[in-house]
C-alpha cells in the first residue's frame, strides 16, 4: 500500500497541475465508485445474512413444533398403550379366575381331571403371556397342591385298606369263633 502510494506521488509529481486535477478527481470518481458497489454487496449480504437468519429460525421453530407433536403424540399413545395393558391384564386374570374357579372339581378321576384342568389351561393361554405368567404362578401352585393332596390321600388309603381288612378280619374271627373251615372261605 505505501509503494501505491508513492508510485502515485511519483506520477502526480511528473504531471502537470491541471493534469493532476483531473487524475485526481478520477481516482476520486473510481474510489467513490468502488465505495459505492462494496457498500451495495455489504447490503445484499446483510439481506441475505437477516433472511438466512430468519429461515434458520423459522426452521428451527417449526422443528421444535413437530418435535413437541411427536413428543406429546408419543407419550399419549404410551399412555393408552398402559392402560390398555392395566385393562387386559384385569380381563385376563378375571377370565383366569373365572375358569380356574369353575373347573375346581372335575367329574372323572381327581388326578386325570387336574391333568385335564393344567392341559386346557396351558392350551388356551399359550400365546398370551400375562395369562401365561400368571397360570404358571398363582394358578399352577394351586394345583400343585390339590395334586400332592390327592396323591398324599391315596398314598394313605392301603394302610386305610389294610387296617380295615384286619379289623374285618378279627371281627370274623370273633363272630365266627372256632370255626375254620368257615374262615376259610372268607378268607383263603
Amino acid at each position: 500500500m505505501e509503494q501505491d502510494t508513492q508510485n502515485l506521488a511519483d506520477a502526480l509529481a511528473k504531471m502537470t497541475p491541471a493534469e493532476r486535477v483531473k487524475h485526481l478527481e478520477k481516482l476520486a470518481e473510481q474510489t467513490k465508485k468502488e465505495l459505492q458497489e462494496r457498500e451495495s454487496f455489504l447490503k445484499k449480504n446483510q439481506e441475505l445474512l437477516e433472511k438466512q437468519r430468519h429461515d434458520m429460525i423459522q426452521h428451527s421453530i417449526d422443528d421444535d413444533k413437530k418435535r413437541l407433536r411427536d413428543f406429546e403424540e408419543k407419550q399419549k399413545l404410551e399412555h393408552q398403550r398402559e392402560e390398555l395393558s392395566k385393562y387386559l391384564q384385569e380381563e385376563k386374570k378375571n377370565s383366569l379366575e373365572g375358569t380356574v374357579s369353575s373347573s375346581r372339581l372335575p367329574a372323572t378321576h381327581p388326578v386325570v381331571g387336574l391333568y385335564n384342568q393344567l392341559q386346557q389351561l396351558r392350551d388356551s393361554y399359550q400365546e398370551e403371556d400375562v395369562a401365561v405368567d400368571y397360570a404358571r404362578t398363582t394358578v399352577l401352585q394351586d394345583i400343585r397342591k390339590e395334586v400332592v393332596e390327592v396323591l398324599r390321600q391315596y398314598k394313605e388309603i392301603p394302610e386305610e385298606v389294610k387296617e380295615l381288612a384286619d379289623a374285618t378280619y378279627r371281627l370274623t374271627k370273633e363272630l365266627l369263633g372256632e370255626r375254620v373251615q368257615d374262615n376259610k372261605k372268607y378268607f383263603p
